[in-house]
């Protein structure tokens, strides 16, 4: 078992909010690609969620990778991830904060997404509102979109890995923000380096769009009334394309990795479709839990 330790203060009485929604979407959730809670206990002044103990996470595997991971080890730990993270979506909860530290890997080389500290339940009506003409994806779990509940903060998810719309400010978005950061996990594991490490949420998002180019107002027309949108001048032209920033990637890789990285909200994939993507289904195939710990292993990234 694992035991993570949280602070109440003694002023504040009850749990707080972030406590207890962390605790909250790990029951919901309840699936063997989600990290399993196993009881929850007071101490003193702490709280304790008492969790399964997993061997490492992906931000350690790609720090000591000594080369480029095979591709069927990427395709494995990407597929594991997109399950996870369509249980969470149709049990209508946003994990808000997906990046490599936060997936880890058990005994046994099964992917677990962890850390709900800034999850929040997706109520009736979120991501309800602009874009959402793009329906429910695959699985039930709906794509995201910038409109709908307007009473999210924008501040979430680690800049290096946090979606466009909220780099705009948006208040009121969907399930896409973690599928914009499972994009950004698995570029890094092609990668061995962060996709976009910007500095600050403007260099971040000049980072995006000079890679991606600018927004397309016919896909997405709720982007120029988002908070931010006027703090940067965007200008027309092309990105250089993520073929330039993944240069080992093959192209079903890229075609993966843009359907997860759409500027769009509404145009990016759930993670139930991003499944189906054809890429994960071509040779060579995803490997196993089991290849996935022994290649682990063998390359001493454990």
């Amino acid at each position: 078992m694992a035991i993570k330790k949280i602070f109440i203060r003694d002023s504040a009485p009850g749990v707080p909010d972030n406590v207890a929604r962390e605790a909250e979407a790990l029951a919901r959730a309840g699936h063997a690609n989600v990290l399993s809670l196993r009881d929850v206990r007071v101490e003193g002044p702490y709280l304790c969620l008492v969790t399964e103990l997993c061997a490492t996470d992906l931000a350690s595997v790609v720090r000591r990778a000594a080369g480029p991971l095979p591709l069927p080890v990427v395709k494995g730990l990407a597929a594991q991830l997109l399950r996870g993270l369509a249980a969470v979506h149709r049990a209508h909860v946003l994990h808000r904060d997906v990046k490599p530290s936060n997936v880890l890997v058990a005994p046994g080389g099964v992917v677990k997404l962890s850390d709900f500290g800034l999850a929040r339940p997706e109520g009736p009506g979120a991501g309800a509102g602009a874009g959402a003409g793009a329906g429910a994806g695959a699985g039930g779990e709906g794509r995201a979109v910038a409109g709908g509940r307007g009473d999210y903060t924008h501040a979430v998810a680690t800049r290096w890995y946090r979606a466009p719309e909220l780099l705009f400010g948006a208040r009121s978005y969907g399930p896409g923000v973690d599928v914009w950061g499972a994009g950004c996990v698995v570029g890094e594991l092609l990668n061995l380096s962060p996709l976009f490490p910007g500095q600050t949420d403007i260099l971040q998002l000049i980072q995006v769009l000079g890679v991606l180019g600018p927004v397309d107002l016919g896909e997405w027309p709720e982007a120029e009334r988002l908070p931010d949108w006027g703090k940067l001048e965007i200008r027309a032209g092309r990105g250089t394309g993520l073929a330039g920033l993944v240069p080992g990637a093959d192209r079903g890789a890229l075609e993966f990795l843009g359907s997860l990285l759409a500027l769009a909200p509404g145009r990016r994939a759930s993670a139930a479709e991003a499944l189906q993507h054809p890429w994960l289904g071509a040779r060579p195939l995803p490997a196993t839990p089991m290849e996935i710990f022994g290649w682990m292993r063998a390359a001493g990234v454990l």
